[in-house]
């Protein structure tokens, strides 16, 4: 039965709901995301950041918003999807529901407030808003794309800065349910493995969503009401509102302690665990087995023996060898030298990966802080074995990381770009944005 007027329902609580309507645990999740996903981003520029700057350059677009690491202002929608793709580059960006929305919605946000020179509070209370949408699409989706919504979520965020009326905001979200949107990474790769760099498209989401709300400014929306069609793709009625308020925002948003996929950071943080709790060596450990959902048997995450950095970022095993050795999080698990390590290769290859069953069907639900990781060492004659679920995982809602821990997070990714002292002003304005009155101050330390 056809949900009437769920689009302009999800539109009037978009442009209705204030920075006061929202609880703290959900304010305080999401400032963690702006921290977390801003250091991401520069941790992208030495990847992909001066390819995509060029990029831009050739465009000559009008100066609106900044390219974070290169200073360069350009066009809105091109400043959001470039600074996306780079939060997005080396898999250490926010893992909660929705599919990584998080690079896309706050890049998205940050540049169409320069435009408008939005106040960090809408910014924020945006952010929240729209991150809970999106995680009741994710929810509600048949199985069908499971990024079909991203653009339709980004265009409901630009529509509430730019000011846009309902009714244009209607046409806007017609536009953007017609933009093209590729088809996710969740399918196995054609033989030979051949990976993207372009990953989960954050580069062309967040030109959709943006275009899609500057075109029906200009005149050019269509199909209002569109949603109300689109129940074959979801299940309408879960989409109105959540269970309850800001639940998916405050419990579900997941941040990374190590570059590699959120869903098996539980294995990550046991082994780590396992071996510093029995005082183990590498050299002592004859079997390690990681419990996971069948998707880490996917040829692009299940990879002993990655070859390159764009291998080497999905790779399960190589993750977890890294962490077992103790190397610090971030770019230097990808360097050439590092990927020619031969203790760290010895190691990779070694890891074994089985289904769990369990974690699979939870997986499948998209319950994604529910799913479980389970860790089995054989060393010196003995068998440990360990589960953890995601949300128990540090990172996740029931144990978040601590402050110190992701300001070292961000730190470590941003200084080699800016320097300490630009660094050290930017992460303090990220934690206190709702003060800031402006986004172009903030920008201003891009």
């Amino acid at each position: 039965m056809r949900v009437v007027g769920v689009t302009r329902s999800l539109i009037a609580e978009t442009m209705d709901t204030d920075l006061g309507d929202i609880p703290d645990p959900a304010l305080d999740r999401m400032r963690r995301a702006f921290v977390d996903t801003v250091g991401t981003t520069y941790g992208g520029w030495p990847v992909i950041g001066c390819q995509l700057a060029a990029y831009a350059r050739e465009l000559g677009a009008r100066a609106e918003a900044v390219v974070i690491g290169d200073g360069l202002r350009t066009a809105c929608e091109l400043a959001a999807g470039i600074n996306a793709q780079m939060a997005r580059t080396m898999d250490f960006e926010e893992g909660g529901p929705g599919l990584h929305i998080a690079p896309s919605l706050i890049h998205t946000l940050l540049a169409v407030g320069q435009r408008t020179g939005a106040s960090g509070a809408q910014v924020l209370a945006t952010a929240c808003i729209v991150y809970e949408i999106n995680a009741r699409f994710h929810y509600a989706n048949r199985a069908g794309d499971i990024q079909r919504h991203i653009p339709v979520c980004l265009t409901l965020a630009v529509a509430r800065l730019l000011g846009l009326d309902r009714e244009t905001t209607n046409l806007a979200l017609g536009l953007s349910w017609n933009y093209p949107v590729r088809k996710s990474l969740l399918v196995r790769p054609p033989a030979p493995k051949r990976i993207s760099r372009i990953g989960f498209g954050n580069l062309w989401q967040c030109q959709s969503g943006i275009q899609s709300a500057l075109l029906a400014m200009n005149g050019f929306g269509e199909l209002p009401d569109e949603l109300e069609h689109r129940e074959d793709e979801y299940r309408l009625e879960e989409l109105d509102s959540s269970p309850e308020p800001f639940l998916y925002t405050a419990d579900q948003l997941q941040l990374k302690m190590w570059p590699a996929s959120r869903q098996c950071h539980g294995a990550l943080q046991l082994l780590r665990d396992l071996i510093a709790e029995y005082a183990l060596s590498v050299g002592e450990i004859d079997r390690i087995v990681l419990g996971l959902p069948a998707f880490y048997l996917k040829p692009h995450m299940f990879d002993p023996s990655p070859r390159t950095y764009w291998e080497a970022i999905y790779s399960v095993q190589w993750a977890a060898a890294l962490a077992i050795l103790d190397v610090e999080p971030g770019a230097e698990w990808f360097t050439g030298e590092r990927l020619a390590d031969p203790v760290a290769r010895r190691l990779a290859a070694r890891i074994e990966i089985e289904e769990d069953r369990e974690s699979t069907r939870i997986w499948d639900s998209r319950y994604l802080a529910d799913v479980i990781n389970t860790v089995t060492i054989s060393a010196r004659g003995q068998t440990h074995r360990r589960s953890v679920t995601m949300r128990n995982a540090i990172g996740g809602p029931g144990n978040p990381m601590p402050k110190e821990v992701l300001d070292d997070k961000f730190l470590r990714q941003v200084r080699p770009v800016v320097g300490g002292e630009r660094a050290n002003r930017l992460i303090e304005a990220l934690w206190s944005l709702e003060s800031i009155p402006n986004v172009k101050d903030l920008a201003a330390l891009f």
